[in-house]
């Protein structure tokens, strides 16, 4: 349900928007506890981040407290909350003619599984594309990201899809940032030509040392643990990835000192 906005949204005509007509914008989604945000400063360091990479102007603080003063009404349950912002309004064509933007946010109850199972992961067949400019945000224009979750409904044994880039090196899963784990250091792909810098991820590189690093499919044997996670459901190990070579698969350990740490830490980050 919407909860805040910065236009009318009982208007139709509102409808017609950049957002709707060219993906011309980005969204954050937060996970929502007991009326507060813990991961709020990095979701707002990448909004503001991604607004300069569309030339948009920033999301000032009165906005902010606009949008946020909503979820005081939300009680104590769990939410995931989405702020959609986007292109103001202007005359119809690709063309930007406006840094101005509006916003709009929406919540909806947090369903999170009593038992995180390790996840068991395929590879998908399609890539991330390159484009430098949009590497790291989260853009509007999700088509490629639709296209490789649609995978799943083949690999039906699969909880999510290792997705790689035209080299072949693994950049992320269909919602999810990878992290690796080798002689108790921590890796991950790098995301210089594309896929998104996860508001987790970010979390975690600020207090641990997160190595960037290319990796190729096959090359994941060579790690001892694997996780995969995101801002609303943290980070769950990996137990499996699936026909890494049309034959074998590659088994990780599901239990790890810095695995587990990362776990307790999270957990109390939210409780």
């Amino acid at each position: 349900m919407i909860i805040s906005a910065s236009f009318d949204t009982k208007d139709p005509s509102q409808w017609f928007n950049r957002a709707l007509q060219y993906g011309d914008g980005v969204f954050e989604t937060m996970r929502v506890q007991e009326g507060r945000i813990p991961l709020l400063q990095w979701h707002m360091q990448r909004l503001q981040h991604s607004l300069v990479k569309l030339k948009l102007n920033a999301f000032n603080d009165i906005e902010i407290d606009q949008a946020l003063a909503a979820i005081k009404n939300l009680g104590q349950q769990s939410w995931v909350m989405k702020l959609v912002v986007f292109r103001a309004s202007q005359k119809r064509t690709y063309q930007p003619l406006t840094k101005d933007h509006e916003w709009v946010l929406s919540v909806e109850p947090l369903v999170v599984d009593d038992v995180a199972e390790p996840m068991q992961l395929g590879v998908a067949d399609n890539h991330l594309s390159h484009q430098e400019r949009l590497a790291g945000i989260k853009h509007l224009s999700r088509l490629e990201q639709v296209m490789l979750a649609d995978e799943l409904n083949d690999q039906p044994g699969c909880d999510d899809l290792l997705v790689l880039d035209r080299l072949g090196n693994i950049i992320e899963t269909t919602y999810q940032n990878i992290v690796l784990i080798k002689d108790n250091k921590l890796f991950t792909p790098d995301l210089s030509h594309c896929g998104v810098a996860g508001v987790a991820l970010s979390w975690l590189s600020s207090a641990e040392k997160v190595r960037k690093i290319d990796i190729k499919v096959t090359e994941l044997m060579a790690f001892d643990a694997m996780m995969v996670g995101n801002s609303v459901r943290g980070f769950r190990p990996v137990g499996l990835v699936k026909n890494i070579t049309a034959k074998n698969d590659i088994s990780f350990a599901t239990e790890h000192p810095i695995q587990d740490n990362i776990s307790r830490v999270w957990l109390n980050l939210f409780s």
